[in-house]
C-alpha cells in the first residue's frame, strides 16, 4: 500500500504587495483537508520603502535622500497593516478549525521565506503570483521563481485571475 506523505506544516506567504483572498482560501482549505498547521507569514519586505521613495521622487514629492524617520514610518505602517491582515486570516482559519500561527518577519522576500521554511519545517508553501508582464519578469526577475527554485519543499502558486 503506497501512502502519500501527509503534510504537517503549510506556510501561506503574504507581503505588502502579495495578498490574495483566493490564495488565503486555498491555504486554509488545504490545511483543513490535511489537518496541518498553517503558518501565516507576512514578509515586511525591506525593499518597499525604496520603491515608495522612488515613486515619490518621480513626482518631486521628496528629494533623492529620504530621512530615516520617513523610512521608519513606512516600515511601521506596513507592519500595522500586516498585523491587521494576519489577525483577520488567523481568525478565519480558526473558525474553520485550522491550527495556525501568524508571523511577521522583515527582510528580503525570498531570503526571509526560506529562513521561515527551515524554522518551521514547512512541507508546502502556498503563495500567489503577482500579475506582471513577461518583460517585467525578465528584467526584474520573479520572487516566485526564485523561491520555487530554492525551497526545500513544494511551492503551490495560485495564479491571480
Amino acid at each position: 500500500m503506497n501512502k502519500e506523505k501527509r503534510l504537517k506544516t503549510i506556510m501561506l506567504v503574504l507581503s505588502t504587495t502579495r495578498q490574495s483572498p483566493v490564495t488565503v482560501e486555498e491555504a486554509i482549505a488545504t490545511a483543513k483537508r490535511e489537518d496541518a498547521e498553517l503558518i501565516i507569514l507576512f514578509v515586511n519586505d525591506a525593499k518597499i520603502p525604496g520603491m515608495v521613495f522612488d515613486r515619490m521622487a518621480d513626482y518631486d514629492f521628496i528629494g533623492d535622500k529620504p530621512s530615516e524617520e520617513l523610512t521608519t514610518a513606512i516600515q511601521r505602517e506596513y507592519c500595522l497593516r500586516g498585523n491587521a491582515l494576519l489577525d483577520e486570516i488567523e481568525k478565519k482559519a480558526r473558525e474553520e478549525g485550522v491550527r495556525c500561527r501568524a508571523v511577521i518577519e522583515g527582510g528580503e522576500f525570498v531570503e526571509t521565506c526560506l529562513k521561515m521554511v527551515g524554522r518551521y519545517r514547512v512541507d508546502l508553501i502556498i503563495m500567489n503570483r503577482m500579475k506582471r508582464s513577461a518583460i517585467s519578469r525578465f528584467f526584474l526577475g520573479s520572487a516566485v521563481d526564485k523561491l520555487t527554485a530554492n525551497a526545500p519543499c513544494p511551492v503551490k502558486v495560485v495564479e491571480e485571475a
